[in-house]
């Protein structure tokens, strides 16, 4: 999938980096470590700083929900879309 540069994917339970696809802290101001389980947790991430903020879950509640997380970024709707 792509994603407009600088989005961080927000998703019921993980999160990700738009531009490496890497899992992501939904917190951060940009993707500067790996999150999860496994031998990558911890690792570097890809140093993006975040602009964007987007869900692949469809529905006015994860819509309301990831803008309330991140009402820091700007909200682009339906980004799963843009393939």
């Amino acid at each position: 999938m792509s994603y407009p540069p600088k989005t961080l994917v927000v998703d019921r339970f993980s999160s990700s980096c738009g531009d490496c696809g890497k899992s992501a802290d939904p917190s951060s101001k940009g993707h500067y470590v790996l999150l999860g389980w496994g031998p990558t947790h911890g690792n570097p991430g890809c140093g993006v700083e975040w602009e964007n903020v987007t869900t692949n879950y469809a529905g006015p509640s994860m819509e309301e929900a990831t803008k309330n997380l991140r009402p820091d970024l700007n909200y682009i709707r339906e980004a799963r879309l843009l393939d």
